[in-house]
């Protein structure tokens, strides 16, 4: 027997499975929740737990037969999100003056920005000279101040030569970690480049920390198979080579659970809804692959070169606040918060609270009644009258979390509207416990592992705000979830296609917001969804009625919940396949080994015609008298390194796949003449593991 250990570290658990590569079935598996900033805690417990079962502790033979390991990690994401990192060196070759400033590259507060004299045009000609002087002295200067140098050129897609310069002095005149912006992509965008070869340099010490860490959970175990990391376009890079270019981890988590829906669904096409406690992720699956974002990933607000899955996240899960605003209308989210239902299985105390909250018979309207603070650790706090507050605050939650109302009283406010706590919640020293879809599952009886009772006594607080009965809020607020799903997905769905004649990115959004809300009938809630799926409103003019035509695939601990009534709204198949809950993680160890080499051929032209065809790859620059000669080398090349990166990748064999295209205009409607522009070569190399 052949199997694989799939873990995936999620926003709110983390998963794994064990399974058979022959008959390709999950064997056992397991579930605890993530742990920050310490992602191996959790991990260690889905491996406790895989080890207490009848497979793992009956004979040592199960890990033995482990014959690999893959993990898609929040580590890369987390990180860029929160601004954690190493401090990063810039070498910038040839780039105009005040570029890189403008976009704000060097408000960065982990970047040193250095320029250095160099480029190359479009031509792949240098435009300056490059001052390797120059270069050597800023080596000197930063070595002992920085934890990795990044080095982008202007016009290295063009020609690298310069970029490759540095880069081989830098390896010669440092030990320090080297990043080039080339390795990442031969597109255009300087921007981009810098900040891929930025963030790469600074995820470093992170990844290499989270890799040693892993292989020695693995190793104290027993396990002793290869260690493979997803990247975010869902295949996999072994650990090793993760080390080196972890920015391709960026949302490696979201990328494993699609691939994961359609293995264990069969599905080749449909929609995926990754159903999870921080966020829903949905995603476009196209001959069982979601679509490849062709601009690159965006992470913490900047644009990378990171071939990426195309995701469309919202700020909806098991653990989203619902919330009351001032005339009782009722938010999902964003903001997430610990439930009820859990905070009570921990805390007895919460369970306590809330009862001396209902015989209080407290109603606010500025706050919400069920509303928790936890404190979960020491931060240096600044400020004037607010630091005695605050720290009076802290000491009073160190015993344990505790209501709005209750906490109002320990610290003699007036009011709980008048606690400042924005700041503390901010920085993490404050957790906020409330009420959520996961406390609505409990009251519903649908999910009961924690406290039922918390869940119905938070339900209760705001069935008395509302002035209706348990039930009707229980209805109400499920609506309310479900629309925010519906409203999500239909988003997605108006996003594949451009509108016909309208050319602004604004107009489309504008268009496609009016089209959701005419779906779920402007802005009134639905106020009954029958077994039919027939939805009745309150004053009903008109609506759109809609049909899905491609299944909806749920994945993730709640969507069992939550898919079904979402399918029936939209008139949709709703796929929930066995296993859902851990979807994320059958993802990563099904994976695949994929890398692609990009190379371009640029005709060079004179006054006579063409002078020479240069062959553009991430290695350098080549000339060729022929078109087919150059064409030739190119594909060659292009075989070679696709090779060598898949098996660098951790793959033992290598299938390889050519793509090629001419660019070509036509410059007369009458004559049909072209001009040739270039090719365009894509190789990829497909890789497989024995075993």
């Amino acid at each position: 027997m052949s199997l694989g250990l799939g873990i995936d570290t999620g926003g709110t658990y983390t998963d794994a499975v064990l399974l058979d590569f022959e008959m390709k079935r999950v064997i056992s598996k397991a579930k605890a929740l993530t742990t920050y900033p310490n992602l191996e805690m959790g991990i260690a417990e889905v491996l406790e737990t895989l080890e207490n079962n009848t497979l793992l502790t009956a004979t040592n033979s199960a890990k033995s037969e482990i014959t690999l390991v893959a993990i898609s990690t929040t580590l890369a994401t987390n990180a860029m999100v929160e601004g954690k990192g190493g401090h990063v060196c810039l070498l910038a070759i040839g780039y105009l003056p005040d570029l890189l400033e403008e976009r704000g590259v060097d408000k960065q507060p982990f970047v040193e920005l250095h320029h250095i004299a160099g480029g190359h045009n479009i031509d792949g000609d240098e435009k300056y000279p490059l001052d390797l002087v120059a270069a050597e002295h800023i080596i000197e200067e930063t070595t002992g101040r920085v934890d990795a140098y990044a080095v982008v050129a202007l016009g290295s897609p063009f020609n690298p030569g310069h970029e490759i310069q540095i880069v081989e002095l830098l390896k010669e005149k440092t030990d320090l970690p080297v990043v080039s912006g080339i390795e990442f992509s031969r597109e255009l965008g300087s921007i981009k480049r810098a900040m891929t070869a930025i963030f790469n340099a600074r995820l470093l010490p992170l990844t290499q920390q989270f890799i040693t860490t892993i292989q020695g959970l693995l190793s104290k175990r027993g396990v002793v198979a290869p260690l493979m990391i997803v990247k975010g376009d869902g295949h996999l890079m072994r650990a090793e080579l993760a080390v080196e270019r972890p920015i391709e981890t960026v949302l490696s988590g979201p990328a494993a659970s699609f691939l994961g829906a359609h293995h264990l669904s069969g599905c080749e096409d449909g929609i995926v809804l990754d159903i999870g406690g921080t966020t829903t992720d949905i995603a476009v699956l196209k001959d069982g692959s979601p679509r490849i974002n062709p601009q690159g990933a965006v992470v913490a607000g900047w644009r990378t070169c990171v071939r990426a899955a195309e995701i469309h996240t919202s700020g909806i899960g098991g653990d989203s606040h619902l919330r009351l605003d001032h005339y009782n209308e009722i938010t999902v989210g964003p903001q997430r918060v610990i439930p009820l239902a859990f905070a009570a299985n921990q805390y007895p105390s919460v369970l306590t609270q809330l009862g001396e909250l209902e015989a209080s018979g407290w109603t606010p309207k500025l706050v919400q009644s069920s509303d928790f603070l936890m404190y979960r650790g020491d931060i240096r706090i600044g400020g004037k009258s607010s630091l005695k507050a605050s720290n009076n605050l802290i000491e009073k939650l160190k015993s344990g979390p505790l209501s709005l109302w209750h906490l109002t009283r320990e610290l003699e406010v007036t009011a709980p509207s008048l606690l400042d706590t924005t700041m503390l919640e901010s920085r993490g020293s404050l957790v906020r416990i409330g009420l959520t879809p996961t406390d609505l599952l409990h009251a519903q009886g649908i999910f009961t592992d924690w406290s039922v009772e918390a869940a119905l006594c938070g339900i209760r607080l705001y069935a008395r705000r509302l002035g209706i009965s348990v039930e009707e809020t229980i209805s109400i607020l499920r609506t309310a979830i479900d629309k925010k799903v519906v409203a999500e997905l239909t988003t997605v769905l108006l996003s594949q296609d451009e509108i016909p004649s309208v050319s602004k990115e604004k107009d489309q959004k504008e268009i496609q917001d009016f089209l959701v809300k005419q779906i779920l009938n402007g802005t009134k809630s639905p106020e009954v969804i029958d077994e039919k799926g027939v939805v009745t409103y309150a004053d009903n003019s008109w609506s759109i009625d809609v049909k899905v035509h491609l299944p909806l695939i749920g994945i993730g601990a709640s969507a069992q919940a939550y898919l079904p009534p979402v399918a029936t709204v939209l008139q949709a198949e709703g796929v929930i396949p066995e296993h859902a809950e851990v979807a994320n993680a059958v993802g990563a160890i099904i994976s695949r080994i994929v890398e692609t080499v990009e190379i371009d051929i640029h005709p060079v032209y004179n006054v006579t015609g063409i002078d020479r065809y240069e062959v553009r790859s991430p290695v350098g620059t080549r000339a060729f008298d022929s078109q087919e000669s150059a064409v030739q080398y190119a594909i060659e090349q292009g075989k070679g390194l696709a090779i060598e990166k898949a098996k660098r990748a951790g793959a033992d064999h290598v299938e390889i796949e050519v793509k090629s295209g001419n660019q070509e205009v036509t410059t007369s409607s009458d004559t049909g003449e072209q001009i040739y522009l270039g090719t365009h070569i894509q190789v990829t190399g497909v890789g497989k593991r024995e075993g």
